[in-house]
């Protein structure tokens, strides 16, 4: 509704009373030039005046500024939002008489239908209606409640942001929130005490119409696993953390435990070996949300795809047990390397793991031992025994350092068996190093030969013969020793500092030497030597064995390559983090070496699928990214590329899908730079395990394939909870200012609500706006006054006046 109308004004560039006399002056001023012409014809003396006093005009409507100011007011009409609650549980039946609450609400809205049309054509009211669960929909009166969750808060925060007036001039009031709703949240996000101080502060009050009965089910003890939150990928042998989101009613001061199992066991804690990853709650109120962090977890030592779940062990009178577990799955890759390093505590460990620590592939343990006899022997023996044989830790290269074999045998069955367990995995493809010491290789506890490893398994494993005791520098003394690497050794991964021949033999010259190594026995056939001294003493051998690979190395202060200076490439000298030309050459030895040993070497191609959603909500669509990748490995660090234009088959299995049965097939399109490509599933009406299954192609070549998994679920929760919550809803309308009534209330809501207080707008059009640049009419004012004085001064040049 607009009224207008027209109203003159005058905005002076000067206070009116100088303006006035000014022109009452000029004007007497004329007047009084003229007065003594008597003998001219009196109609031109009047033209003169005339043209003057046009003048005159001119310079007061510039200064005067007068202006028709053109007034329209406008009434904006006030905004309602209703919001209809159309999760599940507004399905069950305790309205009168015997129909659904969401029945019910339809009832109530349809019986304010003749009051609103009035509302809406004479007090200008807006009704916007939606419908929720766990998303804000829009409204569809025939569409039946078959949401899955409740988002009650997270409804009223974006209606309120979707609907709330950015200009009050320009859009009105929002006279407020309507909810039909049985008060059953389930998400619980956002939190409630944002969104009510949002709503209290615009203001914008919610009036609620209850509906349902309270108490039913919520007078049934239950346990709840709501949510889980856990990374779709992972490295074998990892830390795990996971999170979700619990509730618990009618369990109020009981304890509740949870945990955390992997493919349905118990997991152990990352930081405390043997105690699982538990937790116990105790809920103080009768119905309680609980987020929950648990401790990290142990993840296992195979890759592949493990389901991860949180459990909650079951008490007595429960509800039902079925809803106490939720799962997700997570992909386990073994792009980690495990190092197992058995040595004392001295220098060369401690440098080897500061360097490795912030390796994104390789993960060193170390075993350390300060003697060989004592209860601290036997019960670190006894540990290491159980982990090997467990499985726990199988490592994928062992590294002995300066300790003798007597620290295993003979005296201990437990130390046997660990050397037992080291050659089969050896054996089996695992590497094995032994580094230089005084109680390494031949040497012993005695440095000469007693509890050597001479005649022990492990000495079938290493590359050189256990036939030569003591150090290159002799007893007690110190002798330096250039590490040269031989042909070979120039040739070999291990040693390849750089790609370059004649750069990598360069950086090898430049490194310090070392102190002292061992002296090595003699090298076996079809072994290879990879480096010397100058004057031909042996410093590090490799072999081939079984599946596996070994190597004896030596010398033990690496660490003396470790030092300040400057970096290798001159350009990286002022980045922050860059290790000097030495400390380089000292990782990427060690890196290389482990790599070796680990049959990690060669580059290789590997496919990465990305699921939008590992655990969903059956009827969800699921994204699938992929992206193929070729590894390179050495130097400080992996380098990946990807290979962008990879041709990808992904087919997907359903759950129960027989065997003989074809997969679906999905189309991934390219998706950006980098070489991904995405589709989008939507088949995932049915509840359980669906396979994904991706291969991929280059140029004709097969670049493997692999497997993961994803689940979906019936969320049931709305209907093992079906009690009305009328609390939650009073305690909203309270705080947001609105009001609580039950079913059959919005007839008598709407009588309160006033659409009148809806905001007026008021737009005032001004003609001609002085106050806006207006070069044109400046121009011929300006023009005009011009034309004036100059006519009046050619007319009185005419008239002989001049």
């Amino acid at each position: 509704m607009t009224n207008a109308d027209w109203l003159p004004n005058l905005d002076p560039l000067w206070p009116l009373v100088a303006i006035s006399s000014a022109a009452v002056l000029i004007i007497v001023l004329t007047l009084w030039g003229y007065r003594s012409l008597t003998n001219f014809r009196a109609s031109r003396i009047t033209a003169l005046i005339v043209i003057r006093l046009a003048a005159l005009a001119v310079a007061c409507l510039v200064l005067l500024r007068p202006t028709w100011d053109y007034r329209e007011v406008k009434r904006n009409p006030g905004t309602l939002i209703v919001l209809f609650d159309a999760s599940k549980s507004m399905l069950v039946k305790d309205e009168d008489p015997g129909m659904t609450r969401w029945k019910a609400a339809l009832l109530d809205w349809k019986s304010a239908g003749e009051m609103l049309q009035r509302l809406e054509s004479e007090q200008l009211l807006r009704v916007i209606t939606h419908r929720f669960d766990d998303q804000l929909r829009e409204m569809d009166f025939d569409r039946d409640a078959d949401g899955d969750r409740t988002a009650l808060l997270k409804a009223l925060n974006d209606a309120y942001e979707h609907h709330k007036p950015l200009e009050r001039d320009a859009a009105g009031q929002l006279l407020g929130i309507v909810v039909f709703s049985d008060g059953r949240e389930n998400v619980g996000k956002p939190p409630m005490e944002s969104v009510i101080s949002r709503l209290s502060r615009a203001p914008c009050p919610v009036h609620v119409i209850a509906l349902g009965a309270p108490g039913g089910s919520e007078l049934q003890p239950d346990l709840a696993a709501v949510h889980i939150e856990a990374p779709q990928t992972a490295r074998v042998k990892d830390r795990i953390i996971v999170r979700g989101t619990l509730q618990a009613q009618r369990f109020v001061g009981q304890d509740v435990e949870v945990w955390l199992r992997i493919n349905d066991q118990p997991v152990d804690q990352a930081d405390h070996p043997g105690s699982p990853v538990r937790l116990v709650l105790r809920p103080t109120t009768a119905v309680q949300t609980f987020q929950v962090e648990m401790p990290a977890g142990k993840l296992p030592d195979q890759p592949g795809d493990v389901r991860v779940s949180l459990w909650i062990k079951p008490l007595a009178g429960e509800l039902t047990e079925t809803n106490n577990e939720v799962s997700t799955y997570v992909t386990l890759v073994k792009e980690g390397l495990s190092i197992l390093y058995i040595d004392k505590d001295r220098w060369e460990p401690k440098f080897l793991r500061r360097a490795l620590k912030g390796d994104e592939r390789i993960t060193l343990y170390s075993a350390y031992l300060g003697q060989d006899t004592g209860p601290e022997a036997d019960a670190w023996r006894r540990d290491l025994l159980r982990a090997l044989q467990s499985g726990e830790r199988p490592y994928d290269v062992y590294i002995l350092g300066d300790i003798p074999a007597s620290r295993f045998v003979p005296r201990t069955p437990e130390g046997q068996a660990i050397l037992q367990r080291i050659h089969d995995q050896v054996n089996d493809g695992a590497g094995l190093l032994m580094i230089g010491g005084h109680q390494s290789f031949a040497n012993g506890v005695d440095g000469r030969g007693t509890g050597s490893w001479r005649g022990t398994i492990i000495e079938t494993l290493l590359p050189v013969e256990l036939d030569s005791i003591g150090q290159l520098e002799g007893e007690g003394g110190h002798r330096s020793v250039r590490f040269v690497p031989t042909e070979a050794g120039l040739r070999h991964f291990a040693l390849r500092l750089d790609s370059d021949p004649v750069r990598n033999r360069q950086w090898w010259e430049r490194l310090r030497p070392l102190d002292g190594a061992n002296r090595l026995g003699t090298r076996k056939r079809g072994a290879t030597e990879l480096a010397m001294t100058p004057e031909g003493d042996l410093l590090l051998a490799v072999q081939e064995y079984g599946r596996g690979r070994t190597a004896a190395l030596a010398v033990d202060t690496t660490w003396r390559w470790v030092r300040p200076g400057p970096p290798r490439n001159p350009e990286d000298r002022d980045r922050p983090g860059v290790l000097s030309e030495s400390s380089e050459a000292h990782l990427r030895f060690w890196r290389q070496l482990i790599l070796w040993l680990a049959r990690q070497e060669e580059a290789g191609k590997s496919l990465r699928v990305e699921l939008d959603h590992r655990r969903l909500a059956a009827g969800k669509e699921q994204g699938i990214t992929v992206q193929a990748r070729e590894v390179n490995p050495g130097g400080d660090r992996d380098r990946q590329r990807v290979i962008k234009d990879a041709e990808f088959t992904v087919r997907i299995r359903r759950p129960n899908q027989p065997e003989d049965a074809a997969p679906d097939t999905l189309a991934v399109l390219p998706e950006g730079p980098d070489g991904k490509h995405r589709g989008v599933y939507w088949n995932t009406d049915e509840p359980g395990e669906y396979v994904v299954e991706v291969s991929a192609r280059h140029q004709g070549n097969d670049l493997g394939s692999t497997t993961v998994r994803f689940m979906t679920y019936r969320d049931d929760s709305e209907l093992l909870n079906q009690a009305a919550n009328h609390t939650l809803l009073e305690q909203i309308a309270r705080a947001t200012g609105g009001s609580f009534r039950v079913h059959g209330g919005l007839r008598n809501l709407l009588e309160e609500i006033n659409p009148a207080a809806a905001a007026e707008s008021v737009k005032i059009t001004r003609l001609p706006d002085w106050k806006q640049a207006n070069p044109g009419l400046m121009t011929l004012l300006f023009a005009l006054f011009v034309a004036l004085l100059s006519a009046e001064w050619v007319l009185r040049r005419l008239w002989g006046l001049v």
